[in-house]
C-alpha cells in the first residue's frame, strides 16, 4: 500500500516535525518550496542547509551509488536502486495545511500516478 503524505514547517518544531516524518516511515522527502528558507527564530531547522543536514541518508545512498558507477552527479542518467521503490513520500512546504499550498495539488498528482491508496496530512 502507498501513501503520499504532506507536511508543513509552520506550526511545528524541530523534534516533533522529524518525529512525525520518521513515525510515518516516510522514505523520501520531497521540498516543493519556491525559497529554501523559513523567515524567523521558530523555524531554523527547515532553511535548506540544515534539512539536508537532518536528511543526509537519502543523498548518502545516491552518493554512493555514484561511486560504484563511477559517474559524476552532472552525468547520472538513473537513480540508485535503493531510491527508485518507495512507498511512502513527503512533500514539504511551509504552509500548516495542505489545502493553502500548492503541496495539495502535487501530492494528488503524485498519488494518481503512483497509484496510491491515499494522500495523509502530517500534523506535527
Amino acid at each position: 500500500m502507498t501513501i503520499v503524505y504532506t507536511i508543513g514547517v509552520y506550526g511545528s518544531d524541530k523534534e516533533r516535525f522529524f518525529a512525525a516524518i520518521t513515525s510515518a516511515g516516510i522514505d523520501i522527502f520531497l521540498d516543493v518550496r519556491r525559497r529554501r528558507g523559513v523567515r524567523g527564530p521558530l523555524y531554523p531547522f527547515a532553511n535548506a542547509k540544515r534539512l539536508t543536514a537532518e536528511l543526509h541518508a537519502t543523498r548518502a545512498i545516491q552518493y554512493a551509488a555514484d561511486d560504484r558507477a563511477k559517474e559524476r552527479k552532472s552525468e547520472r542518467r538513473q537513480l540508485a536502486r535503493e531510491l527508485k521503490d518507495f512507498r511512502a513520500p513527503v512533500l514539504c512546504c511551509v504552509e500548516r495545511y495542505p489545502q493553502g499550498c500548492h503541496r495539495g495539488l502535487a501530492a494528488r498528482l503524485l498519488a494518481a500516478a503512483m497509484n496510491a491508496t491515499e494522500v495523509v496530512q502530517l500534523f506535527p
